[in-house]
């Protein structure tokens, strides 16, 4: 009887067992097919990921591909309201090629990490991401995948030039993404447009549509740049705007919270220098500036160390000191609220930043 007892307690071991194994073949299965595009019904998009730690770390010897342990800030949209919150995530470094969209809440999120080495910063990664809220995310942890590894190369004197000519109508220009500060679900219409008064040409970018308004800023940011001590310049046209009008360049950008800007407002008929810390935006300096503002006008900046250097139209008009932002960043262009604005002829002269 007691043989049968044991035989008994052996084979419910073996099938829990079997049971066990099936299991966890089944979990990692799903997990290794997981695909960021076919996203399931209840999951919880992240609208932005932004990365504060990122550590080399070598998960399982029997994979030749290295994995990243990274810790990444997140700034989650739930039910209107934006929550902040740290997660450890396991990443995979090299993996599925990823698409590139706009920045929109409900959409993947697209995001970037910069590998911190000492004083230095690269850009190290560009891809997108998807966030689960709980239960879900512990099944799906480990298949958050990161795009093939990009360096930015930070040796020497860059002159960089976008005319926006070779790009396609209708389109967003290659290499740049747009973004928002403070956006409320209405993210703004940047588009190459064909404009016969352009300075290059016949082509510019612009924002053709803005729902928005109040204190949200409409962005447009070069993606592999990475800048600290530089000179930006761009043409601008005022097209149209009734609670806003005009724009300019965006510099030393982090993210959409985070970054310097110059803008020019034929509504006030003056031209600022303000910066952008935490979404919050305060004034550096001001100028009044009275021109045609149906023309196109050129804004020039140049930033080395703190010392902030803005031009209207070749004219020196502002000369300012600040350290609110005192290491390198994306370059970028910007308008508030309803403002319709285009942009040709966006220059950039600098030496790669390396952080010093």
């Amino acid at each position: 009887m007691k043989t049968l007892h044991s035989i008994c307690l052996l084979a419910k071991l073996v099938i829990a067992v079997v049971i066990f194994c099936l299991g966890s073949v089944l979990i990692a299965s799903q997990i290794s097919k997981f695909d960021l595009a076919k996203l399931p019904d209840r999951a919880e998009v992240i609208a932005l990921a932004k990365v504060t730690k990122i550590e080399k770390k070598e998960l399982d010897s029997r994979r030749p591909t290295p994995y990243d342990e990274v810790t990444i800030k997140i700034a989650s949209v739930l039910k209107g309201k934006v929550s902040r919150d740290h997660i450890s995530l396991v990443l995979q470094s090299r993996g599925v090629k990823g698409f590139d969209p706009a920045l929109n809440v409900g959409d993947t999120g697209v995001f970037f990490l910069r590998e911190l080495n000492g004083s230095k910063a690269k850009l190290a990664y560009w891809g997108s991401i998807a966030v689960f809220q709980k239960p879900y995310f512990d099944l799906f942890e480990s298949s958050f995948v990161l795009l093939e590894e990009e360096e930015q190369e930070d040796e020497g004197e860059e002159e960089l030039e976008w005319s926006f000519d070779s790009e396609k109508i209708g389109s967003v220009p290659e290499g740049w993404i747009i973004g928002e500060t403070a956006g409320m679900g209405k993210t703004a219409k940047w588009e190459v447009i064909r404009d016969d008064s352009a300075p290059s040409k016949d082509k510019a970018v612009a924002v053709t549509r803005s729902e928005n308004y109040g204190e949200t800023f409409n962005l447009l940011l070069a993606k592999k740049t990475n800048y600290k001590d530089v000179e930006v310049s761009v043409k601008v046209k005022a097209i149209s705007g009734k609670e806003d009008r005009g724009g300019g360049p965006i510099w030393r950008a982090k993210d959409a919270d985070n970054y310097y800007i110059s803008r020019w407002n034929p509504l006030e008929n003056n031209l600022r220098v303000y910066y952008v810390k935490d979404g919050r935006r305060v004034q550096l300096a001001t100028a009044d500036i009275k021109t045609d503002p149906g023309k196109w006008h050129e804004i020039e900046i140049e930033h080395v160390g703190n010392k902030i250097v803005a031009e209207f139209d070749d004219e020196k008009v502002i000369e300012i000191e600040d350290s609110t932002f005192a290491e390198g960043g994306m370059v970028g262009l910007w308008t508030k609220a309803d403002a319709a604005t285009a942009f040709d002829d966006f220059e950039v002269e600098t030496e790669a930043d390396d952080n010093d």
